[in-house]
């Protein structure tokens, strides 16, 4: 079984501005676990456990490209939580510039995948970039005055020309992910 995932890799210079925020918000926010610099990605599609033809076919389709064509343009901007501000279980950065270029290129990802036997995800496509996750075992806590604080925030601007296929390592230390294939938009 493969552990995969469709995303968008990140620059160095957004991975590298992500990580002095993620610095800033250690001290205040210490019952969180915050990612590593790099390599960071903005996922499009979390797939899950499949098997390695699956995964092979999955690659193969994404080889083919998608129907959504050109680049899009996007930066890291303000900071939020998921479920809410008041139990926030994951820190992130939200994504501003050609959103919706972005959720169209992911509800295409979506479509191509169904013939698969990969299911569409029920919640609706809210693209963020996670800066850090509550530790196992602790209690979610009010994050709105950080929230609020670095709700204007704005990072480096990037474009985005490709997608990536990873695959998704699961570790003691971590995640550990490997990029398997890719399509150019």
């Amino acid at each position: 079984m493969v552990r995969a995932f469709i995303a968008i890799a990140l620059p160095w210079p957004v991975s590298l501005w992500l990580e002095e925020v993620a610095g800033q918000l250690r001290p205040t926010l210490k019952h969180y676990r915050f990612a590593r610099s790099a390599p960071r990605h903005l996922t499009l599609k979390f797939i899950g456990e499949i098997s390695h033809e699956l995964f092979d076919e999955v690659g193969q389709r994404l080889a083919c490209g998608f129907e959504y064509g050109g680049a899009i343009t996007l930066k890291p901007m303000g900071v939020g939580a998921f479920p809410t501000p008041a139990r926030a279980r994951v820190i992130w950065a939200g994504i501003g510039g050609e959103t919706d270029q972005l959720v169209s290129l992911a509800l295409e990802i979506e479509a191509a995948l169904e013939p698969l036997g990969i299911g569409r995800d029920n919640r609706p496509f809210r693209p963020h970039l996670t800066l850090g996750r509550l530790i196992r075992g602790g209690r979610p806590q009010n994050v709105g005055n950080t929230v609020e604080k670095y709700k204007k925030l704005t990072g480096p601007s990037w474009t985005v020309a490709e997608v990536i296929l990873y695959e998704s390592l699961l570790k003691p230390e971590g995640a550990e992910h490997h990029q398997r294939g890719r399509a150019h938009l």
